[in-house]
């Protein structure tokens, strides 16, 4: 089965006074963390989406994928002019650049604790139950990366404003797949300079 991955790295990082995608945590940008969990995974493809900061996280996105050039998963970036209106356009964004695929997972650039055993799981569970919504679960608490069945991608692409896959979990409880992960700094996501802290740097 083909799952793409859309990372979702278009945003402002209004609350963290700069670009947070290129903040340094133990030793590299927070994208790249993303990136280096994502590359061995079994994802078919990765779409980044960029928006505010596009030419500085593009740079550092384009650098990393040239030196894996040669190796799949295939690796390409799209620009969402509308990053502004909020996530809903960026998940608009990504879901057009993809080719056809069965499913598509959306991690978050600011989420540097993931892992590729994580991805892993989460596209296992969805080969083996079929569940249009594969999410993790943190120590009880949902969370990201979520996985999404393309039957699915109509409603996201109608999704409006400041909103992503959230909804359609709210929308479809029944039809969510939990997978309980134990780690939680896998899902944990970075907000402000201060939360770099909460792990070290």
């Amino acid at each position: 089965m083909k799952v793409a991955a859309v990372l979702l790295a278009a945003g402002e990082g209004r609350r963290f006074r700069g670009p947070k995608q290129l903040a340094i945590w133990r030793g590299k940008p927070l994208i790249l963390h993303v990136l280096d969990a994502l590359f061995p995974s079994r994802v078919c493809c990765i779409q980044v989406v960029l928006g505010a900061h596009a030419d500085r996280v593009g740079a550092v996105v384009e650098t990393w994928a040239r030196a894996r050039k040669d190796t799949p998963p295939a690796v390409a970036t799209v620009y969402n002019p509308r990053w502004r209106e909020g996530l809903s356009t960026s998940v608009r964004a990504g879901l057009r650049a993809l080719e056809p695929v069965d499913a598509a997972l959306f991690p978050l650039a600011d989420q540097p604790g993931v892992t590729t055993d994580l991805f892993d799981a989460l596209i296992a569970a969805y080969e083996q139950t079929r569940s249009p919504i594969i999410a993790p679960r943190y120590q009880g608490t949902p969370g990201a990366p979520v996985l999404f069945d393309a039957h699915l991608f109509p409603e996201l692409m109608a999704l409006q404003g400041d909103v992503g896959g959230r909804a359609l979990i709210r929308r479809y409880p029944s039809r969510v797949h939990w997978v309980d992960w134990p780690h939680r700094l896998a899902g944990w996501d970075v907000d402000t300079p201060e939360d770099l802290l909460l792990h070290g740097t």
